[in-house]
């Protein structure tokens, strides 16, 4: 993860993957991780 930073514990999204903010959570982080690699060449 860039910045140092880790992806949120699993176990706070399990069972929440199919409701609106947990897609929208899990979205996030591939979408940031994706254009922080474009952008910065950082995976």
């Amino acid at each position: 993860m860039p910045c140092g930073q880790l992806p949120d514990d699993e176990a706070l999204l399990a069972g929440h993957e199919v409701m609106a903010w947990g897609k929208a959570c899990r979205h996030g982080e591939q979408v940031g991780e994706k254009e922080t690699y474009e952008i910065c060449g950082v995976n």
